[in-house]
């Protein structure tokens, strides 16, 4: 076992050995070799303190219940759900990157995963059983919003840079469902909803613009009267891991391309893939599964390059139009190019 000792400890220490062994006549060549021992341990533990600490979150959302006769497509469905995020599971991560992952946490929101209306708008609605599997065996805890988030602030105080892969959307769930838990409990709770329905037929219906978007503020995430320093786990793996021809050559091999057929895609999933050549990998899309690969992908891409904080919007624009590629890379063939064509 090492010997701890305080700033103050070690000279005192050196000095008491010089009174055991005063009679020695190695004692004055010995013992600045032990001081400077002590030292290097002294400046390697003060190091060790300073590491910055990473939290990397994600949430699994579903929305506010709309009336089922209006008959929504499934693109309508989805720009509602981007628009207005209500978090039903929420996990993290605290990390280092000399020592990975450190701790780990996940909870289901009572308000939300507990009310079948509302739970049964999510996407991912059939997980149901999995995360009930999940209570029963202690992997996961079902807790009320306000509960779940003093427990998250208290760990993103302790932490330098708040992360997540596609972060913007991450914190308009947490700011929205924040929204939504104070309305809940407010006495004009059905009027609000009310409007919000109204809004979301907007939404699916007609170009919309978030009100707010002119105060986004890409470095900080503001809640509760508090800012945390934030970096989008996204922007980063593009500007330090995918932004090359192999990760190019990877998509038109692998059939990695946008729905629109422009753009690469840029994902967690495929940017994981493309880091372990795996190509047949499925994320779990339970939020505490999902932040463990994004923190992997935060610290191979902080390994990999330069630090990149805040926010960029549309980050996947970097890597260009795939079109393009194919014009200039010499070494696409016929079948990668043909597998960008059928994406159209």
């Amino acid at each position: 076992m090492k010997t701890q000792f305080g700033k103050g400890d070690i000279l005192p220490f050196i000095f008491s050995l010089c009174l055991t062994y005063r009679k020695s006549l190695l004692t004055f060549q010995v013992f600045p070799v032990i001081l400077s021992v002590f030292q290097r341990e002294q400046k390697g533990g003060n190091h060790m303190a300073k590491q910055k600490l990473l939290l990397t979150f994600d949430t699994e959302t579903c929305t506010i219940p709309v009336p089922e006769s209006w008959n929504l497509t499934s693109n309508e469905k989805k720009k509602i759900c981007i628009a207005r995020p209500l978090i039903y599971d929420i996990g993290w991560t605290i990390s280092s990157r000399s020592a990975g992952i450190i701790e780990k946490k996940n909870y289901l929101i009572a308000e939300t995963f507990s009310v079948p209306s509302v739970f049964n708008t999510a996407y991912y609605k059939e997980k149901r059983p999995l995360y009930l599997e999940m209570r029963n065996n202690g992997e996961i805890t079902i807790k009320p919003w306000y509960e779940v988030m003093e427990i998250f602030l208290a760990d993103c105080e302790r932490c330098d840079l708040i992360c997540a892969f596609n972060e913007q959307f991450d914190l308009r769930a947490i700011n929205f469902t924040e929204l939504y838990i104070n309305k809940l409990f407010s006495p004009n709770y059905q009027s609000w909803y009310e409007n919000q329905v109204a809004l979301c037929w907007k939404i699916a219906h007609q170009p919309y613009k978030k009100e707010n978007d002119k105060d986004f503020d890409p470095l900080h995430f503001t809640f509760r009267n508090k800012q945390y320093k934030v970096m989008d786990i996204w922007g980063l793996a593009c500007e330090n891991i995918i932004n090359t021809p192999t990760y190019k050559r990877a998509c038109l091999e692998h059939s990695l391309i946008s729905p629109s057929g422009m753009y690469f895609s840029t994902n967690a999933e495929n940017v994981r893939r493309f880091i372990y050549k795996e190509y047949g990998f499925i994320e779990e899309h339970t939020a505490l599964s999902d932040a463990e690969i994004e923190t992997e992908i935060l610290l191979k891409a902080l390994k990999r390059g330069k630090k990149v904080e805040g926010i960029a919007l549309f980050p996947f624009r970097k890597l260009g139009y795939v079109s393009d590629f194919i014009a200039e890379d010499n070494r696409i063939t016929p079948a990668m190019a043909q597998n960008a064509l059928d994406i159209l």
